[in-house]
């Protein structure tokens, strides 16, 4: 299925999430896990962790997972007014795109190569609990060169439900835990999120270069699941820089050499509702890869890939748990 800007127009989709929990045979279960993130399944089938078995692109790049093994929609986070098309196949296409797909795989496009004419402009929006948007993209294009550069940011005080509503077990929100440290029983205000990025995609004859920066920071349930405070916060950084050379060697064979990094940075703070508990896990890691491919058409309708990759990923983990030493977690 493919989803154009049009479309995007149309329907008045907000988010890239949003686009996607609206296509057929996908739907969204945002459980405001501690990661920030949403997690998607296809046409019936769900799996822990955030597009874990859905491969995910932006401009035709597969974007690497992070060290939690499932993506991250904070950290490759794509602006919905910086979407030109998204093309969201369902089903297992692990034979055309590799491990990983069984689900399906997703396209987000933003380098306005598919648009007649190229896109700029510049929006602010204002809505409900305290959501704000604003969105600056400027692009063109001239005889081999074309550009789209966006920056964007949002912030929101999240969905205000009591506490219950977020629980498998709702009984336990009537519970009194020992020193309890809110004045509400509702999420109001701790499940806020603040997101910012800049992406650039730009093409110039066969050479493609695709650089993208976010940033995020969100309230975080507790991993106990209700001690929340105000004070509970994920922060995520993610930098994406890729390359990719492409030239049409012959009528029937087309090398393509692709070069990527990527860096994230990711750390969770939060207090219990247990007088001196916390938690602080932080996490770094990045990934180069290199992806030499080989693109035959020996038929008008037959089309074979061969090639091989590369990829290297360093991770650092940093935990700092005392709450375990107090008998908490037995």
């Amino acid at each position: 299925m493919v989803v154009t800007r049009e479309d995007i127009r149309k329907y008045g989709y907000q988010s890239v999430e949003e686009i996607l929990q609206n296509i057929p045979g996908m739907y969204m279960i945002d459980d405001y896990n501690w990661t920030g993130t949403k997690n998607f399944g296809v046409r019936g089938f769900f799996s822990t962790g955030n597009f874990k078995n859905v491969i995910v692109m932006v401009n035709g790049v597969r974007q690497v997972k992070c060290a939690w093994d499932s993506y991250d929609t904070q950290s490759f986070s794509v602006p919905v007014q910086s979407t030109d098309r998204i093309e969201a196949v369902r089903g297992p296409m692990s034979v055309m795109y590799g491990s990983g797909a069984f689900f399906g795989a997703v396209n987000i496009f933003t380098d306005d190569q598919y648009n007649d004419d190229p896109v700029s402009m510049i929006s602010a929006s204002a809505g409900t609990d305290k959501t704000y948007r604003g969105f600056a993209r400027m692009s063109g294009r001239e005889n081999d060169m074309s550009y789209s550069l966006n920056a964007s940011y949002h912030t929101d005080d999240g969905v205000d439900v009591p506490f219950g509503d977020l629980m498998s077990d709702p009984s336990r929100a009537t519970l009194p835990p020992p020193n309890w440290n809110l004045s509400t029983d509702r999420t109001d205000g701790l499940l806020d999120s603040e997101r910012k990025s800049v992406s650039l995609a730009a093409k110039y004859k066969d050479l493609s270069v695709d650089l993208s920066c976010a940033a995020s920071e969100n309230g975080a349930p507790d991993a106990a699941g209700f001690g929340l405070e105000h004070n509970n916060r994920a922060l995520h950084d993610d930098v994406r820089a890729y390359l990719t050379y492409e030239k049409k060697a012959t009528d029937r064979m087309s090398p393509v050499l692709k070069g990527g990094y990527h860096r994230s940075d990711f750390e969770i703070d939060y207090r219990s509702w247990y007088q001196g508990t916390y938690a602080m896990i932080q996490t770094k890691d990045q990934t180069f890869e290199a992806e030499l491919n080989a693109i035959i058409n020996p038929m008008s309708d037959m089309n074979i890939i061969i090639g091989a990759s590369m990829q290297q990923t360093e991770i650092n983990n940093r935990k700092d748990i005392p709450m375990a030493s107090n008998g908490l977690l037995q």
